[in-house]
């Protein structure tokens, strides 16, 4: 990439939390039921070289913005300023080829921006002062051009945190509590929700979609679903916030999509280890430096329970379990109840439905953004589960089954692939 870049991120002081953010009108029933965080918007536009330029990109109430560049390469010294009232990236050229070049089905380059939080991005070209005088000089080879961009929707409104979809799918106030609530009352279920990444995946399809995953073992290692991420190209474009959780129960930051600001933010890190459609899991692992930052902040690697006697999936019917996730894109929430008051346990250990068989079902209520969660028992605190499906997958509010892949299978197929895993993925 013949450029450096430079990423501030300006957190939750200038978040504008009274703005009306309702999904818009314009956004699709299937919008809503899919998950998705975002929807392509065309937008065609070059910048010359040598020559100034300044002007706005926006679409109102986008919750965040990403930018597709088809072509993003500056001349030395040359620089490219993308801001929001929230965010700032500065792409400086330093006569480097791009490094993570991805290219869409019709097999075009592109790259996408880093997340610029808000509804609006100010994009100004500043030519370095020699270049100004060689305009015309430039080789063909430098240019800027915009062909899309990426707008952000949300499923939880702002204003009261009341889910946006159907209500045969998941209730209006969800049973769920931020992770925080749960820091004095049951400090290790509140431990368990800081393994959690949030995620933001851009698809091949050009849009957006929140998804969650967590550290899984040690030394690195991440689970999520095959259906968030499934290529190298969508892991290196995957934003993974770790710690994104609030610090309060009534924050209100918990009631917006990619509210309550993650501390440690992961993008271009991780290597895709081994992925299974039939399963929907993917196994990622960072590398040596994200996981010296992960290692500063202390955020742990949950524990997977690997043993099952017998094969007997029955003993599991009953179990007590919570489920940490990251509902469409909020802070931290934990899942440890049904409406009713009642504790979440499995309620099917060989479940069958249209998202796949021999799964693990429970009524716990979960939205798009919670796949890839753990579902963890809560008599050991291990991973039993991988939360794959839910919202509309079955039956109607209060009947319909959440489901998991269970661990076991997942940890017998990594073994069926030969992957080469630490000690810590197995019971001691």
């Amino acid at each position: 990439m013949r450029l450096a870049r430079t990423f501030v991120a300006i957190t939750a002081a200038l978040m504008s939390l009274g703005r009306a953010e309702d999904i818009q009108s314009d956004v699709s029933e299937e919008m809503k039921s899919t998950g998705s965080a975002g929807l392509a918007e065309s937008y065609n536009r070059t910048i010359h070289m040598g020559k100034s330029a300044r002007f706005k990109l926006a679409y109102p109430n986008a919750r965040f913005i990403y930018v597709r560049f088809s072509k993003l390469d500056l001349p030395p010294g040359d620089t490219l300023t993308l801001s929001t009232n929230e965010t700032t990236v500065v792409y400086k050229g330093y006569a480097r080829r791009r490094r993570r070049r991805a290219k869409d089905s019709t097999g075009e380059d592109f790259f996408y921006s880093d997340r610029l939080m808000g509804d609006s991005v100010n994009i100004s070209y500043t030519p370095h002062g020699k270049n100004k005088k060689s305009v015309k000089q430039t080789p063909p080879s430098f240019g800027v051009t915009i062909g899309s961009y990426i707008r952000g929707v949300a499923r939880i409104r702002s204003t009261d945190g009341k889910s946006l979809v159907n209500p045969a799918c998941v209730s209006a106030t969800p049973a769920w509590q931020p992770a925080v609530c749960f820091k004095e009352s049951d400090p290790l279920v509140y431990e368990s929700s800081r393994s959690l990444a949030r995620m933001v995946t851009l698809g091949s399809a050009s849009v957006a979609q929140y998804a969650t995953g967590f550290l899984a073992g040690c030394h690195g290692y991440f689970f999520t679903n095959e259906h968030n991420v499934r290529t190298k190209t969508q892991v290196d474009a995957t934003d993974f916030g770790f710690l994104a959780a609030s610090t309060e129960c009534d924050d209100k930051c918990n009631k917006r999509a990619l509210g309550c600001p993650h501390k440690l933010l992961l993008r271009g890190s991780a290597t895709l280890v081994a992925v299974d459609t039939k399963l929907d899991y993917a196994l990622l692992r960072f590398d040596k430096h994200a996981r010296k930052q992960l290692k500063r902040l202390n955020v742990p690697h949950l524990s997977l329970r690997s043993t099952l006697v017998g094969d007997n999936r029955s003993s599991l019917a009953g179990e007590s379990i919570y489920v940490p996730q990251h509902p469409d894109g909020t802070a931290a929430k934990i899942a440890t109840r049904l409406q009713n008051g009642t504790d979440a346990v499995i309620v099917d250990a060989n479940l069958a439905n249209k998202c796949g068989t021999r799964q693990l079902g429970y009524m716990v209520d979960t939205i798009g953004g919670s796949s890839g969660a753990p579902v963890i028992a809560t008599k050991d605190h291990k991973v039993i589960g991988l939360h794959h499906c839910g919202d509309c997958n079955a039956g109607s509010e209060g009947t319909a089954l959440r489901s998991a892949i269970f661990m076991h299978d997942i940890l017998t197929d990594l073994k069926r692939k030969k992957v080469a895993l630490p000690r810590c993925f197995t019971d001691s």
